[in-house]
């Protein structure tokens, strides 16, 4: 059975959400993919990508995740803890990168098979 998006963190219900932050400055702001707002005081930052081989976090990408995590934090001004989860069709390279920075990675097929 497919994963329930609601649920892709430790089985906690969630309120799903797509945004863009910081609309006045777009060259400073971010847009998230899909946002878990979490009953458990947690935030899900989902970036999704669909790749037709295994995606791979290069030091550039890594920053560009970071910001996007920064952007949210300043911009929502909320005080629970995020993780980011990386959503992609063929899945993610593990390297210093994807360590650092994503709690998670979900291949597509986990979600609909």
């Amino acid at each position: 059975m497919g994963q329930d998006p609601n649920d892709i963190d430790s089985g906690t219900k969630s309120k799903p959400n797509a945004i863009a932050l910081n609309r006045e400055e777009p060259d400073k702001g971010a847009q998230i993919d899909l946002l878990l707002d979490r009953s458990d005081g947690m935030t899900t930052l989902c970036e999704i990508k669909y790749y037709d081989k295994t995606f791979v976090i290069s030091k550039s990408y890594a920053d560009s995740l970071l910001s996007k995590i920064q952007v949210y934090r300043q911009e929502s001004k909320s005080k629970k803890s995020i993780n980011l989860v990386l959503i992609s069709s063929s899945g993610v390279l593990e390297n210093e990168y994807s360590r650092q920075i994503v709690t998670k990675v979900i291949k597509a097929e986990d979600l609909i098979s």
